[in-house]
C-alpha cells in the first residue's frame, strides 16, 4: 500500500465507412457503428436533407424521460398526449398548431416523448431556436411536465434527439458477430443526407453525420476551346447542375507528362477552368467528380502554336483609295472561326473572305478614305501573329 489503480477510459460507440462523407446516386452505402461492447438498443435514421424544406413538413424532436413506459401506461392514451401537448407548447411559448402528433413510446422499457415540430411562415421564434430552448430545459432540469395524476415527469438531461426536416430514407441495420452493426442504404436523389444513430436512446458520438450524394453523369464538359493555342489563356467550361454538392477535381497533362497549372472560377454550379499550355501536342483532361472519374474522361485536347496563323500580302500594309487591295491568311488547315475587322479614322471597311482551299483564305477590301488604317485579324477570338496591323491608304491622283 498504495496500491496502483490502472483506469482504462471507455471506447465510445462510433461510426465508420466511406459513405458517411459522400455517396453516388444509387449505389449501395454501408457504414458500420461500432459499438466496443456497450449495450443497449442502437437505431439509425437517415434523412435527406435537400427536399422537404417547406412548412408543411415537421421536424421530428423526442426525448427520454426518467419513468419507466410501464409506469405511464396506466393513463389514458389520448388525454396524456394532449396534456403534455399542452404542457410542452405553454413553456415553449408556441401556439398549439406548430407541436403536432405527439407520442409516448417504448424502446426498451423506457418512455419516448416525440412530436413534430412545425414552422409557421413570418411566425417565431424558429425550430431552431424552439430546439435550443427546449435542450436547456431539459439539461436544466426544468422542464414542467406532469402526468394526469399531476406528478412530476423528468426528462433525462442529454437525451434530446433532433430530426431534421427532410425525407425520411429506409436504412437496414444488421447486428454482428462481435456486437458491432452493419448499416446499408440506397440513396435515390442527389443531396445532403443525415445519418442519425442513437445507442440506448442517446446519440453517439459526433452524431448526427451528413454525407453528400452525387451524380457524375450529370457533370457536362463545354464546350471545349475550338483552338487551343500554347502560351495564350484557354478557358473550358463544366456544368454541375444537378450533379450534387462534392469535390471537383481536374487535372490537365501535358504530352511531357506535366500538369499544367489551372485555375477554377467557383461560379455556383458552372465552373470555368483557366489554364495556359507552355507545350504543343495532345493534352489530357482528366476530371473526377467526388469519388468517381466523369464518364467520357479523359478527353484529348490538340495545343497548337499560336503562331502557326499568319497574315501576308500587299494590302496587310497599304493600299490605294477605292481601289481593290487584297491579302491573304494561311491557316495550316486548322479549325476554328475567323474574324477580320478594318477601320479607317472615320470608316468602318467592308472585307469579302473567299476560300482558295483548306489552308488558305483570301482577303479583299476597298478603302474608303486616305490616311492609315487599322486591320485586326483574330482566330477563335485571339488576335494572330503582328495583329493588329496597321496600312497606309494612298491617292496617287492627289500626288502633284
Amino acid at each position: 500500500s498504495p496500491f496502483p489503480v490502472h483506469i482504462n477510459r471507455q471506447q465510445v460507440v462510433h461510426i465508420s465507412g466511406e459513405c458517411c462523407h459522400c455517396l453516388r446516386l444509387n449505389n449501395l452505402g454501408i457504414f458500420r457503428i461500432h459499438c466496443h461492447g456497450q449495450r443497449g438498443l442502437i437505431e439509425a435514421k437517415i434523412f435527406n436533407l435537400s427536399v422537404g424544406n417547406h412548412y408543411d413538413i415537421g421536424q421530428k424532436i423526442s426525448f427520454q424521460l426518467l419513468e419507466s413506459y410501464e409506469q405511464l401506461r396506466q393513463f389514458p392514451l389520448e388525454i396524456f398526449r394532449t396534456s403534455l401537448t399542452i404542457l410542452l407548447t405553454a413553456q415553449l411559448r408556441l401556439v398549439q398548431e406548430r407541436i403536432r402528433d405527439l407520442i409516448v413510446e417504448e424502446k426498451s422499457g423506457c418512455a419516448i416523448v416525440s412530436f413534430q415540430l412545425f414552422e409557421i411562415a413570418a411566425q417565431l421564434p424558429k425550430n431552431e431556436q424552439v430546439i435550443n430552448i427546449l435542450r436547456n430545459l431539459i439539461d436544466k432540469q426544468a422542464i414542467n411536465l406532469i402526468d394526469p395524476n399531476r406528478r412530476i415527469l423528468h426528462a433525462i438531461c442529454g437525451s434530446l434527439v433532433i430530426g431534421p426536416k427532410g425525407e425520411s430514407i429506409d436504412v437496414k441495420l444488421f447486428s454482428q458477430a462481435n456486437g458491432d452493426y452493419i448499416g446499408e442504404f440506397t440513396p435515390k436523389k442527389i443531396g445532403q443526407y443525415r445519418i442519425d444513430v442513437t445507442c440506448a436512446n442517446i446519440p453517439i458520438q459526433d452524431s448526427p453525420f451528413f454525407t453528400e450524394v452525387y451524380d457524375p453523369l450529370q457533370v457536362h464538359i463545354g464546350p471545349l476551346p475550338k483552338n487551343i493555342l500554347i502560351g495564350i489563356e484557354n478557358t473550358l467550361e463544366i456544368n454541375l447542375d444537378n450533379a450534387g454538392n462534392v469535390p471537383l477535381e481536374v487535372i490537365i497533362t501535358s504530352p511531357s507528362g506535366i500538369n499544367v497549372p489551372i485555375k477554377i472560377d467557383d461560379i455556383l454550379t458552372m465552373k470555368k477552368v483557366h489554364f495556359t499550355p507552355t507545350e504543343t501536342g495532345i493534352h489530357y483532361l482528366n476530371v473526377k467528380f467526388g469519388s468517381d472519374i466523369v464518364p467520357g474522361t479523359p478527353i484529348q485536347m490538340m495545343v497548337n502554336n499560336a503562331h502557326i496563323i499568319s497574315a501576308y500580302g500587299d494590302g496587310i500594309h497599304h493600299a490605294v483609295h477605292e481601289k481593290e487591295a487584297t491579302f491573304m491568311i494561311e491557316t495550316k488547315d486548322m479549325q476554328g472561326d475567323l474574324q477580320v475587322d478594318i477601320e479607317g479614322a472615320n470608316s468602318v471597311i467592308k472585307t469579302t473572305i473567299d476560300r482558295i482551299n483548306n489552308s488558305l483564305l483570301k482577303v479583299t477590301y476597298i478603302p474608303v478614305e486616305v490616311g492609315f488604317i487599322n486591320i485586326s485579324i483574330k482566330w477563335n477570338e485571339k488576335d494572330i501573329m503582328n495583329s493588329p496591323f496597321t496600312a497606309i491608304v494612298t491617292n496617287p491622283g492627289n500626288i502633284y
